[in-house]
């Protein structure tokens, strides 16, 4: 009753108690939230209880005091010297975000999907969601940042996901940036829970972390590519294996594609060939053993990321140059996994693939249409092994090329295969530009 009646009286009062009140007073009323929320209100061990008990603490009039105990105890962290500020708010809030991750991992799947533990869930995210929201960023160091986004990677499996979420994480690594030391502990944060992402809680974290490092000034540190690019391949190829978590493994796959396409519009791909020879080697391999959707449109956007550039890179050197060298394996190589696909009767991985392909083709100079463009990604005998393609192909080339291409490719089309009709077809143009438009790439992986 001591620890409610405290709490209380600092989540409801705060504003009228704090007048006159030097900075040191604000320990007060700091410790008395931290022991509301975290022994009262949501306890890390909560989810150890019975329902009954759950039903009744969710019925509870002290589990109401949450929303304004939240704020009040941001605001309290914003008045702290920096020890404080550690002790009395952000290391509580981070160590209860962990604690109800890792209860989270222990339960059943049976009992993640009962709509009363997921009642809970999303309080512990409404929870860190609106400590961290409210919180002025600017009087946090890089320890109390580092320690926020580790509280929000806990929770973001529990994600509940809205724009304003979106721009407080995006604040909170901006602010973090900023600071001297935080871009080198993020990355070797990220890579610590890619180094033990079996179980489903890190594998949120990583999920989550992959979002935030599409950030301009973290991809511009002189130790992105050398810290995070690993790990990108290594999402990648985790997101092609079978077994427990795959779902999630696919998602993080399809973030770090997502990534992948950030870092490619921003750094280029210039003096890079052998790095991006072993990512698009990986994402093949991957998609072909365990085709996804959400990968395959991930993929689409980084291999157009790099189409992009490649042949920006190509008109500057000219046809005898290494881009134009890149350029050439990279439609060979997509090309040829097509047709492997095709093979083993894998024809999912083969269209999903196709896709790539087009998303590649689509940075093509006029002058390589339609050779040597048909003969280097083996369009022909695609379109020929599997007739499917040759509508996907042609909705493609109306929907997403330049007029002039358009008439080179549809007459390329036309003569190869005259029975085509979905040239005639009156929504082909809206069908191709519909899905183009539902996967436009987001201003960041986040």
């Amino acid at each position: 009753e001591d620890i409610v009646s405290r709490g209380y009286v600092a989540s409801e009062a705060l504003e009228c108690l704090v007048q006159g009140q030097p900075g040191e007073w604000w320990s007060t009323p700091a410790s008395a939230l931290r022991t509301l929320v975290c022994q009262v209100l949501l306890p890390g061990w909560l989810l150890n209880e019975a329902d009954s008990a759950l039903v009744a603490h969710r019925n509870s009039a002290v589990l109401r005091l949450l929303p304004s105990a939240a704020v009040a105890w941001a605001k309290c962290a914003s008045h702290l010297a920096e020890t404080d500020q550690m002790s009395h708010v952000i290391e509580p809030l981070e160590r209860l975000s962990h604690d109800w991750a890792a209860a989270w991992d222990e339960q059943s799947n049976h009992a993640r999907d009962t709509p009363l533990r997921k009642y809970f869930a999303s309080l512990v995210f409404l929870l860190v969601g609106t400590v961290v929201r409210n919180t002025d960023l600017s009087t946090l160091g890089c320890a109390g940042i580092l320690s926020s986004v580790r509280a929000l990677a806990y929770v973001d499996m529990f994600r509940e996901d809205t724009l304003e979420y979106r721009a407080v994480c995006r604040c909170v690594v901006e602010r973090g940036a900023a600071l001297s030391g935080f871009i080198e502990e993020f990355l070797q944060l990220l890579g610590d829970f890619h180094s033990k992402q079996q179980q489903l809680g890190n594998l949120s974290c990583v999920h989550f972390l992959l979002g935030l490092a599409a950030n301009p000034q973290i991809i511009g540190s002189e130790s992105f590519l050398t810290s995070v690019w690993p790990i990108i391949l290594g999402c990648i190829r985790s997101g092609g294996t079978q077994g427990p978590n795959s779902v999630e493994r696919a998602a993080v796959a399809a973030r770090a594609h997502a990534l992948t396409a950030v870092c490619l519009a921003q750094l280029g791909t210039q003096h890079c060939a052998e790095m991006l020879q072993e990512y698009m080697k990986a994402s093949i391999a991957a998609f072909q053993a365990s085709p996804s959707d959400d990968v395959c449109r991930a993929l689409q956007f980084s291999t157009s990321a790099l189409a992009r550039d490649v042949a920006m890179l190509r008109d500057k050197q000219g046809n005898d140059g290494d881009a134009r060298a890149l350029q050439r394996w990279l439609l060979q190589t997509i090309g040829a996994s097509i047709l492997d696909s095709l093979d083993q009767q894998c024809f999912e991985a083969a269209e999903g693939l196709f896709q790539v392909l087009s998303a590649a083709a689509e940075q093509i100079d006029l002058c390589f249409l339609p050779e040597p463009f048909y003969s280097e990604s083996r369009l022909q005998a695609i379109l020929e092994a599997h007739p499917p393609a040759r509508e996907m192909w042609l909705r493609c080339v109306v929907a997403r090329f330049p007029e002039r291409s358009r008439e080179l490719l549809i007459r390329s089309m036309i003569d190869a295969f005259p029975d085509i009709a979905a040239a005639a077809s009156p929504d082909a143009a809206v069908t191709g530009q519909s899905m183009v438009t539902a996967s436009m790439p987001p201003r960041s992986a986040l």
